[in-house]
């Protein structure tokens, strides 16, 4: 899904921690393929994926989305919208105060 949200772009780093899925042939072969690299947590060591755990800290502290849900649906529909205003709303300081839908408009428009 994140490939083809981003399409053909280079260098990217996708950050996970060390799930069976990730740590599969398949699976990094796909991200050698797409020119992606990997970025993985030792075992128990969540601050070697700072960036990841980052944004699940920003997901659980500014949109709680920690808490427990009634439904799937509602867990569903709250995780779209904090997604949505996180990429669209929220400015990030390493972004030069930009949101990032923003900055990678701009970014694919340079490159």
């Amino acid at each position: 899904m994140a490939s083809k949200a981003i399409g053909d772009v280079a260098g990217v780093v996708a950050h996970s921690d060390r799930g069976c899925q990730y740590a599969s042939h398949a699976y990094r072969e796909f991200l050698d393929a797409l020119g992606w690299k990997s970025s993985m947590t030792e075992e128990l060591h969540c601050y070697e994926n700072a960036m990841a755990e980052r944004l699940n800290g920003i997901l659980k502290g500014e949109y709680f989305l920690d808490r427990h849900f009634k439904t799937k649906a509602e867990a569903r529909k709250a995780i779209a919208e904090a997604i949505r205003v996180y990429n669209h709303r929220r400015l990030h300081e390493s972004l030069g105060y930009k949101t990032p839908a923003t900055f990678r408009a701009e970014w694919k428009e340079v490159a």
